[in-house]
């Protein structure tokens, strides 16, 4: 089941990510892939109001710690415990007329797999998160 968080950013995120994709200029495949890397991190030893700290303040007017909790909690639910970053790789998107850059990350978990979706901004600000079980 994937959940996204926050609401007003699920357009951005559900445009997907494939291989490929420029990121906007300025931004460096690997910046945008250790930054994604970083919150995964972050999610996987329960440091939700660290990430709510991170967000952009235009998204964290709409956002709880509590949502970001919630949605990580719920995805990793049947998953076990967080072990290490499997995958990764970054893409550009654009959504509004705004391009961004996206880190997708495969993480491990003792009893399954999760998919994260980072979305940053072109000031490498975090500005959308999804997960989901893979």
């Amino acid at each position: 089941m994937k959940k996204l968080l926050p609401l007003v950013l699920a357009c951005l995120l559900l445009t997907g990510c494939s291989r490929g994709n420029p990121l906007p200029d300025g931004m460096e495949e690997q910046s945008v892939i250790t930054a994604g890397i970083e919150i995964v991190k972050m999610a996987g030893e329960g440091e939700y109001e660290e990430i709510w700290s991170r967000f952009r303040e235009d998204v964290r007017e709409s956002l709880t710690v509590e949502q970001i909790r919630d949605l990580v909690e719920d995805a990793a639910a049947d998953c076990g415990d967080y072990i290490q970053v499997e995958d990764s790789m970054a893409t550009g998107q654009e959504s509004d007329g705004e391009s961004y850059g996206v880190a997708v990350i495969y993480a491990l978990y003792s009893d399954g797999n999760l998919l994260y979706r980072v979305a940053f901004d072109p000031s490498m600000t975090l500005i959308g998160l999804s997960v989901s079980e893979t």
